[in-house]
């Protein structure tokens, strides 16, 4: 997806997803991908699908959302117990 898709499916301002977009790349659940066109799009990484499938509960992902904004270790790896 690219920034314009995420911002009109989010209905959330361009600079809010290039932020969030920003601190979750840092964190390795998503990723960049060149198309050779001048458009970026995203993708999640493998950790980024792992976390999101196994969640059935989208409590649980806000809740690990949250913990993706606000942790201080970029690459600090998510472990999923208990949750």
């Amino acid at each position: 997806m690219t920034l314009k898709d995420l911002t009109d499916e989010l209905n959330i301002s361009k600079s809010t997803v290039h932020e969030h977009l920003t601190i979750l790349i840092e964190s390795g659940l998503v990723r960049k991908v060149n198309k050779n066109n001048k458009w970026v799009y995203y993708e999640l990484t493998e950790e980024g699908r792992e976390i999101l499938h196994s969640c059935k509960s989208p409590k649980k992902i806000i809740i690990l959302l949250y913990f993706v904004l606000v942790r201080k270790e970029p690459h600090e790896k998510i472990v999923l117990s208990g949750v």
